[in-house]
């Protein structure tokens, strides 16, 4: 299931998505899928790291971000299981993708998305 996003990040975000995504031979769409997919996943272990911080608030942090529409695909389960838990922050999904998405590259820099 796809669905088009529109998700904001300054130009260090977009140039570390952008970089991200040329090592894994994908595009930023795909790449973004993938944070999304890996965020699901560690919701799964609980780990704490899936709470989104609330003294960064997607309005405070918006004025310097670059929005752009981002397609995202997941299957059916994986979506509902991130609308349910940005219910339960009170955060838009598009809050919770860019968070998805930040995880994502911290992982990967820290070699997290191999070891699993």
């Amino acid at each position: 299931m796809f669905r088009t996003l529109n998700l904001g990040f300054d130009d260090f975000g977009w140039e570390s998505l952008d970089a991200r995504a040329a090592a894994e031979r994908t595009s930023i769409d795909g790449l973004i899928s993938r944070a999304a997919a890996h965020y699901a996943s560690e919701l799964m272990r609980r780990r704490p790291a899936t709470r989104l911080p609330r003294h960064l608030g997607r309005a405070a942090a918006g004025h310097r971000a670059r929005v752009a529409a981002v397609t995202v695909g997941l299957p059916a389960s994986e979506w509902n299981r991130l609308r349910v838990q940005a219910a339960r922050q009170r955060e838009p999904i598009e809050a919770l993708l860019e968070h998805a998405s930040l995880l994502y590259l911290a992982d990967a820099d820290r070699g997290r998305l191999a070891a699993r």
